[in-house]
């Protein structure tokens, strides 16, 4: 009940929230757990690529302040040898219709691991990964800028197997993971609110309505999310649409 509470107050509405762009301080500090052992060292060891690339499914994200819909997908992670809590990624975002290839860099700054168990699943405990990320556009394009913010990756483990991670797919109907929370800054230096990750997103205020999965306001479909919610609402899975080829 802990983690469900602390996960609905991320999605409260506030007067303050809603003028506010950048929230990648608080998705930083955000603590879901107590008393955890700091793992940083160790993480080091462990190559976190192959659970961070888009692997054939884009992320959904908003954009803005009215929500305006917009997809990411990492299409190369590569950790790098001379530092290990560094990963150099590859991919493209889409927004409005348009596709932009971007280049930037992960980098982790905090690992926790936990001993209480996963309150999902009793029998894994958790892992919680918090980075800073900054993918930078291609400048060639005309409305190119750069993405920074707080990424936050949740794992867990087996206690007779505490260095197998799994990324946490244990989770309410409040799930999220991989999750990006930050803001896109334009070659000018305006700033608008964007995040994005798996399943739900934090600080969306009233963008999301739904009870067990994403269900966009009907007041910003308009803003790109017409074909998101004609599968929602049929229940049939959309024409795959690899953008990002």
């Amino acid at each position: 009940m802990k983690v469900l509470a602390l996960l609905l107050s991320l999605f409260a509405v506030t007067a303050f929230a809603q003028k506010k762009i950048d929230f990648s301080a608080d998705w930083a500090n955000e603590n879901f757990y107590e008393n955890g052992k700091d793992i940083l060292e160790e993480v080091k060891r462990h190559d976190l690529s192959s659970f961070w690339i888009s692997d054939g499914y884009p992320q959904n994200g908003v954009y803005g302040n009215d929500y305006w819909r917009i997809e990411f997908y990492l299409s190369e992670i590569e950790q790098d040898n001379a530092d290990l809590l560094t990963y150099r990624v590859k991919g493209k975002d889409r927004h409005k219709g348009v596709v932009t290839p971007f280049e930037g860099t992960i980098t982790i700054t905090k690992a926790t691991r936990y001993s209480e168990p996963h309150p999902m699943a009793e029998h894994v405990s958790p892992i919680s990964i918090v980075a800073e990320y900054k993918f930078v556009e291609d400048p060639k394009s005309k409305y190119s800028g750069v993405f920074t913010g707080t990424f936050r990756s949740d794992f867990v483990y087996e206690p007779a197997k505490p260095d197998e991670y799994q990324l946490d797919n244990n989770g309410d109907d409040g799930y999220m993971n991989n999750t990006f929370v930050g803001v896109w800054t334009s070659k000018s230096g305006k700033q608008k609110k964007c995040i994005w990750g798996l399943e739900r997103l934090p600080y969306t205020e009233d963008w999301d309505e739904g009870a067990g999965e994403i269900y966009v306001n009907k007041k910003y479909v308009k803003n790109g999310w017409e074909s998101y919610m004609k599968q929602v609402n049929s229940g049939k899975p959309g024409k795959k649409d690899a953008w990002w080829k």
